[in-house]
């Protein structure tokens, strides 16, 4: 059987946003301008080793697909991602990311986890791995009610 969360603990869970809402800003401000409007393309494309359809990326990122186009189109320009013809469906293209496009995000994610344990003093390595699996925790269920 299934634990619900009490209302109030919920009401805790709403309280505590504006701290995600910080964190997304914090890193948006050392995020390279030209990857502001892509790298969660490109981060979603990386883990995903079959390739994704624009449709695909669309639904996993939530976003309209003449979005998603355009950060497939932006990601592909910079030389991070290749678009092939989807194998199912010779009409269709599936991107790709690069090893250019590999090596930069794992750059990017190191640089960001470096500025992050700058911005975290008191915080153990134990915190933050409890915290980032509860959050993965949420992410998953949501998506999971979402479908």
């Amino acid at each position: 059987m299934h634990a619900t969360p009490s209302i109030e603990s919920c009401r805790t869970l709403l309280n505590g946003m504006p701290s995600l809402s910080a964190l997304r800003r914090e890193l948006a401000r050392v995020t390279p301008d030209e990857a502001r409007t892509w790298l969660d393309a490109l981060y979603v494309l990386c883990a995903h080793d079959d390739g994704l359809r624009v449709s695909e990326l669309a639904e996993l990122i939530r976003v309209d697909p003449s979005v998603a186009s355009r950060k497939l189109a932006h990601v592909e320009h910079a030389g991070l991602a290749q678009r092939d013809r989807d194998p199912r469906d010779g009409r269709a293209f599936v991107f790709h990311p690069t090893d250019a496009g590999r090596d930069w995000l794992e750059s990017t994610t190191h640089a960001y986890a470096i500025h992050l344990a700058s911005l975290l003093p008191g915080w153990s390595s134990d915190d933050v791995t409890q915290l980032a699996e509860l959050l993965q925790r949420l992410g998953a269920t949501l998506e999971e009610g979402a479908s």
